[in-house]
């Protein structure tokens, strides 16, 4: 019998030769597939772990001892294919024959009556996410495809959370995405952050993010000021560095934003750097133009952030849309000495500024990735 299967072969003389075969033949039930049409798959018994290929259809069914459940085919035909789930843990109770890809071990899973296995060879999965780059290992990874998208975030300010935040799918972008509101008549949308410094144990030197953008169509309309989106900073146990209160070099923050559109011909939203370093001057930050981006359409942002050395003019900024880098500064001084590193990746949305908005406006998000320490 093939060995690739510990099938039992009797030895020479046995009498009771016929205990091994058929322990043999009970195995093949599961081993080997059984083939036929998918209207007669009744006739045969679904045995725990037993296949059913259909010869007619191409589906795939799988016997957990009482019934047939239908296997999901990564390739239904040559022009049709499927698209699995994505997940970072399996699922508490999965069904036999549910099937989903574990993007934190690269593996495509399936439930089984025996508990979960992995699937050999490669899953040709179709997600929400730009093609993976193996030599690139994020630290976070958020696709923004559910609820659980706070548990990125949700340190010290969860302002907004459940009131101006939600998950739908936008135009433009394959699953979900986040939405972000700031209702007419107020500054305030979302605020929240990610904080590197509790979940890693230390403040970061270097930080990057990268994810897509996009304006909701009116959202010029509804403007009657500058406003703030995700960006870094660095205020522990300090006011400084926001909300009018100088960067004096204990506290510092570079958000992004948009400066008044009205300040620059046409109606396309002036994407900026509001920042507050040492020497912005004045008591509140800097808008550093950055560039024009229509409504309706998405955008892949690039940040980041070097730190530098204490009281010294050598911190760097960066920014890239779609691949490009449109902003690119170096002499910028943070802070006055250690500490106050990037502790926070600052996740809002506010619209002021000391207007509020006209009406209800609001921005998408979608598969941000955050590298500590570095460019990726």
């Amino acid at each position: 019998m093939a060995n690739n299967h510990d099938y039992n072969t009797p030895d020479e003389g046995r009498t009771d030769w016929h205990l091994p075969l058929n322990a043999n033949f009970e195995q093949l039930d599961t081993d080997v597939e059984i083939r036929d049409r998918e209207d007669a798959r009744d006739s045969y018994q679904p045995k725990d772990g037993a296949k059913f290929f259909a010869v007619d259809t191409g589906a795939v069914f799988l016997g957990d001892g009482d019934q047939w459940s239908t296997v999901p085919q990564a390739s239904l035909s040559v022009e049709e294919s499927f698209r699995l789930p994505v997940t970072e843990s399996d699922p508490d109770a999965p069904t036999a024959g549910e099937m989903w890809f574990r993007r934190d071990l690269g593996e495509v899973r399936v439930g089984t009556p025996d508990g979960v296995r992995s699937l050999p060879g490669g899953t040709d999965e179709s997600t929400d996410e730009e093609p993976a780059d193996d030599t690139v290992s994020y630290d976070v990874v958020e696709p923004f495809d559910d609820s659980s998208w706070i548990e990125t975030f949700g340190e010290e300010w969860d302002y907004g959370v459940d009131s101006n935040a939600s998950i739908r799918s936008v135009s433009g972008r394959d699953g979900n995405q986040l939405q972000m509101r700031v209702p007419s008549g107020e500054n305030r949308g979302v605020y929240t952050v990610h904080n590197h410094r509790k979940r890693t144990g230390s403040g970061l030197s270097e930080c990057y993010h990268s994810f897509y953008l996009r304006f909701e169509p009116g959202f010029y309309d509804g403007l009657n000021d500058d406003g703030k989106l995700p960006g870094f900073a660095g205020r522990d146990g300090t006011s400084e560095g926001a909300g009018g209160s100088p960067a004096r070099g204990t506290g510092w923050s570079a958000r992004m934003g948009w400066d008044d559109p009205w300040d620059h011909s046409g109606s396309d939203i002036p994407l900026d750097w509001y920042i507050y370093h040492m020497d912005a001057g004045g008591s509140y930050g800097e808008h550093n133009f950055i560039a024009l981006l229509e409504e309706g359409r998405w955008y892949k942002i690039e940040q980041y952030l070097d730190i530098g050395e204490p009281n010294t003019n050598d911190g760097v900024l960066r920014c890239w849309v779609d691949g490009d880098l449109e902003y690119d500064r170096q002499d910028l001084r943070w802070r006055k000495s250690g500490g106050n590193d990037i502790q926070w990746t600052w996740w809002d949305f506010y619209h002021g500024g000391g207007n509020r908005a006209g009406d209800d406006i609001y921005v998408q998000f979608d598969d941000l990735k955050i590298k500590r320490g570095g460019m990726p």
